[in-house]
């Protein structure tokens, strides 16, 4: 993938913060916005869910809202940012997903355009590929830019909530959300991340994207095929083929687990087929536990959050790849190096 893509800005709106400055503070003080909501689970008890304080604003306007905070963020201090040659890459929940509404995309189109006060780009288009899709929005945004094409910058960003009745409901019965009788569930969030991309040019410093890998695997959320990590573990080599280093060679992961027990399963047995465990300890971090669960937001939302954190020394080396997991079994991977 020459040239490569490098983060040129970036953008952050999730329940502890509004902005990547604030957010990236509080995600490295370990804090969180968990609450009490007025959802209840089976037993008639609060469910605790990770929240904006939005009020009583909710359906596409939330959405659309959440959305305009990470992209004023993403493109406000921006180098040469010019929206008539910018291309967005929208990122949402998979087709079919309960609860998801497809006025959430439209409504964050239109606020694109209000934002940056320029009509979307015949390049521009809204990708349903959940958590996962991190992998195609990235390739597609490296098209766009070598083909010589109108975009000469591409948004790629992701927006999700699971705070609504029909998409709670739903994780009940499937038995996935945290409550006191399951332990091994997930706090269900809202957010929105983005990213500014342009192509790498020779002594540029920043965040550049070195290797992208996608597969499917066989065992996933709602079926029974034993877990053999096979879909991310091809993903990982895929990704890191592409960037020409090994497992060994990068110096920690992130990935979008948020608490159920089979992502945590398939990141360790991938980590036990790629890496030399004599290179010693091969840290794994993870935004869930501040945030919670943010669905497609999450992938870019990590990136967002790596952009700054690599360059002030706040993980732990300046290589790394990220996973990521949709539920019905695309995987993707990853690779980034702060120069």
């Amino acid at each position: 993938m020459k040239p490569r893509l490098r983060v040129i800005g970036s953008g952050m709106c999730c329940p502890v913060g509004f902005s990547g400055r604030t957010a990236r503070a509080a995600i490295r003080a370990r804090l969180n916005r968990f609450l009490e909501s007025e959802f209840v689970d089976e037993q008639a008890e609060p469910l605790v869910v990770s929240r904006l304080p939005l009020g009583d604003l909710w359906g596409p306007r939330r959405i659309a809202t959440i959305f305009e905070a990470a992209l004023t963020d993403c493109v406000g201090g921006a180098p040469d940012f010019n929206p008539k040659s910018t291309a967005l890459l929208m990122l949402v929940a998979e087709q079919g997903r309960p609860g998801y509404n497809e006025a959430w995309a439209r409504a964050c189109m239109t606020t694109f355009e209000k934002v940056t006060g320029t009509a979307l780009s015949a390049e521009s288009r809204v990708l349903p590929s959940g958590r996962a899709g991190l992998a195609t929005a990235l390739r597609e945004a490296h098209t766009l830019l070598t083909t010589g094409g109108r975009a000469h910058q591409v948004v790629v960003a992701g927006v999700d909530s699971y705070l609504n009745a029909e998409t709670i409901t739903h994780l009940l019965r499937k038995r996935r959300l945290l409550t006191e009788e399951i332990s091994e569930g997930f706090i269900p969030g809202e957010a929105a991340g983005a990213l500014l991309l342009g192509l790498e040019s020779p002594g540029q410093k920043g965040l550049h994207v070195l290797g992208i890998g996608s597969a499917e695997e066989t065992a996933t959320i709602d079926n029974d095929e034993p877990v053999r990590a096979l879909g991310l573990t091809s993903a990982l080599r895929e990704a890191l083929a592409a960037s020409g280093y090994q497992m060994n060679d990068l110096h920690f992961r992130m990935a979008d687990v948020s608490g159920e027990p089979l992502l945590f399963r398939e990141a360790a047995m991938a980590n036990t087929r790629l890496l030399d465990h004599r290179g010693g300890h091969f840290p794994l971090l993870h935004l869930a536990d501040c945030i919670g669960e943010t669905g497609a937001a999450i992938g870019p939302l990590s990136l967002a959050y790596l952009t700054d954190a690599m360059a002030r020394g706040y993980v732990p080396g300046t290589r790394a790849v990220l996973h990521l997991s949709n539920d019905g079994g695309t995987r993707a991977a990853v690779v980034v190096e702060h120069l």
